[in-house]
């Protein structure tokens, strides 16, 4: 059976807030209704994982310091770096971060909705 065939049990008090919301509604209307929701339910939980694969930028991070000494130097001061200095740039920080970010580890964790299974 595939997945679009399967038959959604809803229960009492969920279609009495449903009926309360749109009034008494057939198969076809309750069809649609639970349709539009789960899309944007699905279109947030997208949302979600584009933000939480997102590749951490060095200008928006809060372990991103400055040292202005004749040139301005950016550095990471994040505790668990594997870079000994933490230097990420010069006069301006880097666009995105670097290989070696503690942050960067993080990325590309949730990698779908079945990671882990």
């Amino acid at each position: 059976m595939e997945l679009k065939d399967r038959v959604v049990v809803i229960d009492e008090k969920n279609m009495a807030g449903l009926s309360y919301l749109y009034g008494e509604m057939n198969i076809d209307d309750l069809g649609k209704v639970v349709n539009k929701h789960l899309c944007a339910c699905l279109d947030e939980i997208e949302e979600d994982l584009t933000m939480a694969n997102r590749v951490p930028h060095c200008s928006e991070c809060e372990y991103l310091k400055c040292v202005d000494y004749m040139y301005k130097n950016y550095y990471c001061d994040h505790e668990y770096r594997t870079d000994d200095m933490g230097k990420v740039g010069v006069d301006n920080p880097p666009e995105t971060s670097p290989a070696w970010c503690p942050k960067r580890a993080k990325f590309n964790i949730m990698g779908g909705l079945n990671n882990g299974r």
